[in-house]
């Protein structure tokens, strides 16, 4: 007959044995009881279900014995996942991407900020004067913002000028095989009417695909809108009597003495990766009026 001290004693023995047993990583854990934090995952196996950390679904994270899906444990770490730079999927895109820098607005100067962005200015001819300056035009002022490029900015354009503002070398190159582009910009002009069937004062735009080593007029096909108005005579008792803006098709008049958007379709040859552009002006010994005024230069996809 087995006494109460020696029940005790078996009892006792039995729940040593028991520990004993846990210790050794052989007890059997359920998975969604598991610590949170894993332990040395020794007993885990594939497929198995002993030391089973809780695991997230999402992110594969592991315990110290088999995953959630039954892999490896014994890690302690959550597996590694790629972050918001990782670097992307390299293969190969079934069609080819639009090209970087051909979509949209390709370049677009407000001529706001404190430099002038590369645009530049000169005379072209020796002996006459430079007209362009940037600033903040006064009756009218700029299109948009507090700046803008003019031959001047608070009264009449001398008399005998002759200058370019050219913009900086702008490269087109992205969309040299695969886009229709237009070039557009914001102006404003008075100048000396017609007289003497001729017109002695004017602007023009002309257009380079090197850079500015060479450049050439707009031909008929670029269809600049609104049109120049008629043909540049020669200068009226200025120094250089025959200078170069004679025999161009300008604008003129006071054909343009409200703000209004002009543009034109740039050439396929001039899509290069040394395009340039460049607005000339020039007026004879007699003022004119305010000039021109010339703001929110871009180009753009058609």
């Amino acid at each position: 007959m087995t006494t109460p001290r020696s029940s005790a004693v078996f009892l006792w023995l039995l729940a040593i044995a028991s520990l004993a047993a846990c210790s050794n990583g052989k007890g059997t854990v359920a998975a969604d009881d598991a610590d949170p934090q894993g332990g040395s995952g020794e007993a885990a196996e594939a497929g198995g279900n002993a030391g089973q950390g809780k695991g997230n679904w999402m992110t594969g994270g592991t315990g110290g014995g088999a995953t959630a899906a039954g892999g490896k444990g014994g890690n302690n770490k959550p597996e590694a996942t790629p972050d918001a730079g990782s670097a992307p999927d390299a293969r190969v895109p079934d069609t080819a991407p639009t090209p970087v820098g051909c979509t949209g607005t390709v370049f677009h100067d407000a001529f706001e900020d404190g430099d002038n962005h590369g645009w530049t200015h000169k005379a072209l001819v020796a002996k006459l004067a430079d007209p362009w300056v940037r600033g903040a035009s006064q009756a009218p002022t700029c299109h948009e913002g507090g700046k803008c490029w003019t031959t001047g900015l608070s009264g009449p354009y001398a008399a005998c000028v002759e200058g370019e503002l050219a913009s900086p070398v702008i490269d087109l190159g992205a969309c040299a095989s695969s886009a229709k582009l237009r070039v557009s910009f914001w102006q404003w002009q008075e100048i000396e009417g017609f007289a003497e069937n001729r017109y002695f004062d004017g602007g023009f735009v002309q257009i380079s695909k090197d850079a500015g080593v060479t450049w050439a007029s707009l031909p008929t096909a670029a269809q600049l809108q609104p049109p120049y108005i008629g043909t540049s005579g020669v200068y009226d008792q200025c120094p250089a009597f025959l200078a170069p803006l004679s025999g161009q098709k300008i604008w003129a008049d006071k054909i343009n003495n409200t703000w209004k958007q002009a543009h034109f379709d740039l050439p396929a040859d001039y899509i290069t990766k040394q395009f340039r552009l460049r607005f000339v002006f020039g007026a004879d010994i007699h003022d004119g009026g305010r000039g021109w005024i010339i703001d929110d230069f871009s180009i753009a996809v058609m």
